[in-house]
């Protein structure tokens, strides 16, 4: 029985990801699966874990990030990523190397970007290598940029945008070639001291919109828990997850469910201002 959800998963992962995109080319981290994988905001201040890359101009010192997950609870697709940011007089600088999948088949981006803090408003951009490793040892190799910008029109209230593959790069497989993910999300962040609500659209080219909702509740003793959903057409998915921030720490843990493939799940630790 275990072998057959096994095969069957696996299946209908590669059939979604053939003609849904491949998501092994980034990686979607604990936070962002609690909250319904918005990714063009985050419920956290001060944070360098985001798919926009506008977001860390938000840090005021220097963080390192560790995150893993388990998409459908199948160790051939485990996500693991390693994040590193810091603030200088002139803008942020990340970095950033991920990996996905298992000795017969790997993805490895490796990533770097800046960006930058102009009043109410902030811009950032990242560049990356992706690498498809296979069993034989034959490795394909492209790479893609991602833009971000988020305007913050009062204290609570946020607008943000990020595109990915702009440039609608492809990876080659010997005389095929392959889409990398391109796709643009649209957000909104409105938070209050205790309570983070998020709202996002996520538009691939080729593919109908997808909409999500997250609310986030802090206490006053530093844990937080989310609850969100994502929808496209009559397929919604439930996430919630619940983390520890301190000035210094945050520990998060996730999880998701798909009707058809299943469970997600992930565990992040961050360190943040270190200096």
């Amino acid at each position: 029985m275990r072998h057959s959800r096994l095969y069957c998963t696996i299946v209908c992962i590669i059939l979604n990801h053939a003609f849904c995109e491949a998501q092994e080319t980034f990686h979607t981290s604990p936070l962002q699966i609690q909250t319904a994988e918005i990714r063009s905001t985050s419920p956290i201040d001060e944070t360098i874990d985001a798919f926009n890359p506008s977001v860390i101009a938000e840090i005021t010192t220097f963080a390192l990030q560790f995150s893993c997950t388990y998409p459908y609870a199948l160790k051939e697709l485990r996500q693991v990523d390693a994040k590193i940011a810091t603030s200088t007089p002139i803008c942020h600088i990340q970095a950033e190397v991920f990996k996905s999948g298992d000795d017969i088949s790997s993805f490895t981006a490796i990533g770097g970007g800046l960006s930058r803090r102009f009043h109410k408003f902030a811009i950032g951009m990242e560049y990356r290598l992706l690498v498809h490793k296979q069993a034989e040892g034959t490795t394909y190799k492209s790479s893609f940029s991602r833009v971000g910008m988020h305007v913050n029109p009062s204290k609570k209230f946020t607008i943000a945008m990020a595109l990915q593959n702009v440039e609608a790069r492809r990876m080659r497989y010997y005389t095929t070639e392959v889409d990398i993910p391109s796709f643009v999300v649209f957000g909104m962040k409105w938070d209050s001291r205790f309570v983070v609500l998020q709202t996002e659209v996520e538009k691939y080219w080729d593919r109908d919109p997808t909409i999500k909702l997250a609310a986030t509740i802090k206490t006053p003793k530093a844990v937080f828990g989310s609850v969100g959903i994502k929808v496209r057409k009559s397929l919604a998915q439930p996430s919630a997850g619940v983390g520890v921030q301190t000035k210094h720490i945050m520990i998060d843990a996730a999880i998701s469910y798909h009707t058809q493939l299943g469970i997600s799940s992930g565990a992040m630790l961050s360190l943040n201002n270190l200096w």
